[in-house]
């Protein structure tokens, strides 16, 4: 005992004149501590600010004009996501079978598609607008329609139709020529077609993390009987992809229904998670609204899939929406409460809502004014 208490004695000694030493350690290192703090703080500020800083929102706002042949018009603005500043690019005749552009401010250029063609035959190709000389050129004669178009160095991220499917393409701006994230095949008409089907929801290319979210499902599912009459589940397959069309993470999520329900959107939220939004069609007249969603988080590393609480609830009906700061905020395509629909900053710390563009219909007079799509570019 006495050798024991010996021994306690000595080693409660040594570990007193290690703490003093420690606490002079600490009294005298306090900035060499607080430095690499400091750094970190600097860097996830650095990191924040990527989006924010070298991005803007390129928004596509169609208006009632009858100085056009077509009565609709093409407001091409863009939305500084440092400085809030709002500006409209470009005017543009809508005359295309979908009205879809993208203003690419590091090349003065307006990427739209436009109806090309005469009575039966009648397409939408890939057209570029000069911001400079106001003149318009056609780039491609490959496809036959487009639903979304984000510029990426000097390609342009696309979903397209070739025949019957929608595929996901980069089109480079350089050769003209397409790349098809799923290689075509021979249907059964004897034409070339994607094997998968992109959904027709809005792509947003993450420059941050140099990936996108594809969804997509098998082309003969959606007009499989049992799936269309809402007997048997559509399988979505939910992707991470980059720009060189490498597939970085997948995950598969069950529709039981599309009679009922279908994805509406995913959205890029970190690295390795996408936020995936479900709407389901249910009664107007019992619920109040026409729509109601489920949101879920995929993680990629985890391979998980949890359902969440709404991150917009002062929003009625959510569309499409992006974000910058991996969820604490989101640009976001809806209608709010109030009744006012367009395109609107939404602050899920605080709840606040602010619009930044917003539609406008007056049907009496035939004025039909709103936001068609948007989409995050680098400067």
């Amino acid at each position: 005992m006495v050798c024991k208490m010996k021994n306690c004695f000595k080693l409660t000694f040594a570990i007193l004149v290690l703490l003093l030493l420690c606490v002079g350690c600490d009294m005298g290192g306090n900035s060499e501590k607080m430095q690499p703090e400091s750094n970190t703080e600097e860097k996830q500020k650095e990191e924040r600010n990527v989006l924010i800083d070298n991005g803007y929102l390129s928004i596509n706002y169609t208006t009632s004009d009858d100085s056009v042949a077509s009565g609709r018009m093409m407001n091409m603005y863009t939305y500084d996501l440092a400085t809030g500043e709002l500006t409209n690019r470009a005017k543009i005749p809508y005359d295309s079978g979908y009205a879809l552009g993208v203003t690419d401010l590091s090349k003065n250029k307006v990427y739209y598609s436009k109806m090309v063609g005469r009575d039966v035959r009648q397409v939408d190709r890939l057209h570029e607008y000069n911001l400079e000389t106001k003149k318009s050129i056609c780039l491609e004669e490959e496809n036959c329609a487009y639903n979304d178009i984000v510029p990426i160095d000097n390609k342009l991220l696309v979903t397209t139709v070739p025949v019957h499917a929608i595929g996901t393409a980069m089109f480079d701006l350089n050769s003209g020529q397409f790349t098809y994230l799923y290689n075509k095949i021979l249907n059964e008409d004897g034409y070339e077609d994607f094997p998968y089907e992109t959904q027709p929801i809005a792509l947003n290319y993450n420059f941050k993390y140099g990936t996108f979210v594809n969804v997509s499902c098998k082309e003969k599912a959606l007009y499989n009987l049992k799936v269309r009459s809402g007997k048997k589940p559509l399988k979505y397959h939910i992707s991470l992809v980059d720009k060189d069309f490498n597939v970085k993470g997948d995950f598969v999520i069950e529709v039981k229904s599309l009679l009922k329900s279908d994805i509406q959107a995913a959205v890029q939220i970190t690295d390795h998670t996408v936020m995936v939004v479900e709407r389901f069609d249910v009664n107007e007249k019992k619920k109040g609204v026409e729509s109601e969603y489920k949101y879920y988080m995929i993680d990629y590393e985890k391979q998980t899939c949890k359902e969440i609480e709404s991150p917009f609830p002062n929003m009625k009906y959510v569309r499409s929406m992006i974000t910058v700061d991996e969820g604490k905020s989101y640009y976001i395509k809806g209608d709010n409460w109030n009744g006012d629909s367009g395109l609107f900053y939404y602050d899920c710390v605080t709840n606040e809502l602010n619009p930044i563009l917003l539609d406008y219909y007056d049907y009496e007079n035939d004025v039909d004014n709103h936001v068609v799509n948007f989409c995050l570019v680098e400067k």
